[in-house]
């Protein structure tokens, strides 16, 4: 959802975040061939090894992955060195002998003259993991005002970051970013910042001019308001993209996304969204929404990497006529791991999705200070934010006069927000099945975990956690746990 033309809400401006992996090394404590091995970074050649144990006693499969290229291997116990594996991988129709060795924990393969050390890395998380998911909250703090903004259920252990910027004088007050990752495997969603553009008001002014002075000041306003430049209001001017996929191409990619340059991508999916733009584009008067799910390969550092961009471009149109033009931004997310495991691990991805909302007192100053803005002392601030330094001081000016008592319009305001996140949400997820509705019988308050665990408790301490374990979590001097039933 959005604040004004600037904070994201229900995908908000923000992330990286990343899945609860089981470590193969929790498997191998009973097999040490079993599970994930990978040269170490910053190795030679990059090489990775899955095995898993077969039906048969002493026999094993699974794969070795090399410069991008994915090979089966089949491999045997010696009878006479139980560390010690002998097999073939399969290439380009052929078979090639390959001999493992372990000790202590860690895989040496070789092959003809080759020979590779192995450490033991993350599995793929599994949709279902067996054991419980801790989701506990995390706040996202306005370090200019001083005061907690959003709020959010993450996965315990992964690291959050998230940032609020204020833009005095541009064409929103405030943009987000929130980034959640899985330390262990890297996995990673990010939400955006979503910032406000113009387009068509050169041609705007221009048309203005030509009918009143004959297109005297045609060149003036051809270079200053150019294509790159900010217009009167700080918002850059540019021209709409003409998809979301343009979008991330143009715009996220060069500009939000570092690591990214030089990499090659590959789109596999571009589908558009069109119930969830409606949703979108209900948030504002006369507002156009058009959104699209757009799925990416590429390679990273030797890893084959999928990631899934959620995308809305959103435009208004001011004035009328030849003279009007349009103020747009776009609403992104994306979330992102190896290739193989992203479908899996989308409903933890969504569960901390679904949970990250705006705090009203928070809510509270950034309406005040906005009104404060654009109506009651629009000409003094006009003079008084010719700089960025004076801009922030008087916004700092307003939040520090802002009412701490939410009025009753400024809470309304905020419901209804909420329930436009709420209804753009649901739409998001009807492609995802694996999120279940719970609630809290004391509280009545719902919210949705990931689907695939036969319990969940919600604690006193604002922790959730979900598992299949029919024993309830112990209770402590300063948390308890209440079971939650499924919701409608």
């Amino acid at each position: 959802m959005k604040i004004g033309i600037s904070l994201r809400w229900s995908l908000v401006g923000l992330l990286v975040i990343a899945w609860v992996a089981v470590l193969s090394n929790q498997v191998r404590a009973d097999d040490p061939f079993a599970g994930t091995f990978s040269t170490p970074e910053g190795a030679k050649s990059a090489v990775k090894v899955h095995l898993s144990a077969a039906e048969t006693p002493g026999a094993y499969t699974g794969t070795i992955e090399k410069g991008g290229n994915s090979y089966a291997l089949v491999a045997h116990q010696d009878p006479a060195d139980r560390g010690k594996l002998a097999g073939t991988f399969s290439a380009d129709g052929s078979q090639f002998p390959v001999e493992i060795f372990v000790a202590d924990h860690k895989l040496t393969l070789t092959s003809g003259d080759a020979k590779f050390q192995l450490i033991p890395v993350a599995d793929p998380p599994a949709a279902n993991a067996a054991q419980a998911v801790v989701l506990v909250p995390q706040k996202v703090v306005d370090q200019d005002m001083k005061i907690d903004a959003i709020s959010m259920l993450v996965p315990e252990g992964w690291k959050m970051q998230g940032q609020i910027s204020w833009i005095p004088g541009g064409a929103g007050l405030a943009v987000s970013f929130i980034a959640v990752t899985d330390p262990k495997t890297q996995a990673t969603a990010e939400f955006y910042p979503q910032i406000g553009y113009t387009d068509g008001i050169r041609e705007s002014q221009i048309q203005a001019d030509m009918a009143q002075t004959g297109g005297r000041f045609r060149g003036l306003y051809e270079r200053q308001l150019a294509e790159g430049n900010l217009d009167q209001n700080g918002a850059e001017i540019r021209h709409i993209p003409a998809t979301p996929l343009d979008y991330v191409k143009q715009f996220v990619l060069p500009r939000l996304r570092p690591d990214m340059k030089g990499v090659d991508v590959t789109v596999v999916e571009n589908k558009d969204l069109p119930e969830y733009a409606a949703k979108i584009a209900g948030r504002a008067p006369n507002a156009k929404a058009v959104s699209s799910r757009i799925r990416l390969n590429y390679v990273q550092q030797d890893r084959k990497m999928e990631e899934i961009f959620v995308c809305s471009l959103i435009s208004r149109r001011i004035g009328v006529g030849q003279n009007a033009w349009s103020i747009w931004s776009a609403e992104t997310d994306s979330y992102r791991g190896a290739v193989g495991t992203l479908d899996a691990e989308m409903p933890i991805f969504l569960a901390v999705h679904d949970s990250i909302s705006i705090e009203l007192p928070w809510f509270n100053i950034y309406s005040q200070i906005g009104e404060k803005l654009v109506n009651e002392q629009k000409e003094k601030l006009q003079a008084m934010i010719r700089n960025t330094a004076a801009r922030m001081d008087a916004m700092h000016e307003y939040a520090r006069q802002a009412q701490t008592e939410v009025s009753d319009r400024i809470r309304n305001n905020f419901q209804q927000q909420q329930a436009t996140k709420a209804a753009a949400h649901d739409t998001f997820m009807d492609y995802v099945n694996d999120l279940q509705k719970v609630q809290n019988p004391s509280t009545g308050q719902a919210m949705k975990v990931p689907a695939g665990y036969k319990h969940a408790y919600e604690g006193t301490n604002g922790s959730v956690i979900v598992t299949n374990d029919p024993t309830a979590p112990p209770a402590t001097p300063n948390n308890s746990w209440t079971e939650l039933q499924s919701a409608k």
